[in-house]
């Protein structure tokens, strides 16, 4: 196969990914409203139950998908991100687990950023406790969560990731 074939290739790789992500979201959001609406209650204890039975996810990714789902409908922005197919949804499965609407705009910038493994990196860093004295009460700033830098950083995309510059996109008040 010569390059310009083998570019070819890729590019429509890449644009099947986006359509797969864009019919991810639709489907989510169909999830979502079954959810809501109870349609699994049927005769199964949930809606992970019923999605395992009717088309065959693992009960484990079943719940997943609910739990992505639901947060979605909070998260307009990284939904719109997937509906587009901007972000593939293991971005934003992951950014789903520590995003609130106050923080989503910036969790949204990490992900059109980073690879999938370099977001993952970022919301294992990304938990609730004190840091900062700009913090509140309770050990959270005013968007709900705080960033703690990791004393080893990780490789992306063969060069070292600048923790500064994850601190800023996700807390800019902590320096």
């Amino acid at each position: 196969m010569d390059t310009l074939s083998l570019d070819r290739l890729g590019d429509e790789i890449a644009e099947l990914s986006a359509h797969l992500d864009a019919a991810t979201a639709r489907l989510l959001d169909l999830i979502r409203e079954f959810d809501a609406r109870e349609g699994w209650n049927t005769g199964f204890r949930s809606c992970a139950a019923w999605l395992s039975w009717r088309v065959g996810l693992d009960l484990g990714a079943a719940r997943e998908r609910i739990r992505v789902a639901r947060a979605l409908g909070t998260l307009p922005l990284l939904a719109q991100a997937l509906a587009r197919g901007e972000l593939s949804y293991a971005k934003v499965r992951a950014l789903t687990r520590v995003a609130t609407p106050e923080t989503e705009e910036r969790l949204l910038a990490v992900g059109r950023a980073g690879t999938a493994d370099h977001v993952e990196r970022i919301v294992r860093g990304w938990r609730p406790g004190p840091s900062h004295p700009s913090l509140g009460p309770r050990g959270h700033d005013a968007e709900g969560l705080v960033l703690h830098a990791r004393t080893t950083t990780p490789r992306w995309l063969g060069e070292r990731l600048d923790v500064g510059w994850a601190i800023d996109v996700l807390h800019p008040s902590a320096r």
